[in-house]
């Protein structure tokens, strides 16, 4: 089982971004974003290696993992028994995909992302103009 945020809550989720003035936070290209993914993994948590959508996005799971980890064991748990009957009979298992904002009927997991996204930002750029935290 994977959680993953479905087309449509990922799309209002980049509205919610843009909606507070976060765009210009975001990669607008692949090499963008693949530079920023090199620059965090080599533990850089600065402005220029932040992604508002992806950070928000984290929020989303992050939540429903706290709020909702209980249930999600017990699917995995029944994916997993899927998935040794399907071997038993010779048939491939597909990955069950889970939109937590969908599954969970959580829409305020959205807006709560994205303020959260919002505040983060801000404190990156604060950091970045040298102000203190």
């Amino acid at each position: 089982m994977k959680l993953q945020t479905c087309d449509k809550h990922w799309s209002d989720m980049v509205i919610g971004i843009n909606e507070r003035g976060l765009n210009d936070f975001c990669p607008h290209t692949q090499e963008d974003m693949i530079a920023r993914l090199k620059m965090q993994s080599k533990g850089d948590t600065t402005i220029d290696s932040f992604n508002p959508a992806i950070f928000a996005n984290t929020v989303i799971l992050s939540n429903t993992v706290k709020k909702h980890g209980q249930e999600l064991i017990k699917l995995d748990e029944m994916t997993s028994m899927q998935k040794i009957l399907k071997k038993l009979f010779k048939k491939e298992p597909k990955e069950r995909v889970i939109c937590p904002v969908c599954y969970f009927y959580q829409d305020n997991l959205i807006p709560v992302a994205c303020n959260e996204a919002k505040k983060e930002t801000m404190r990156l750029v604060k950091l970045a103009d040298g102000a203190p935290q």
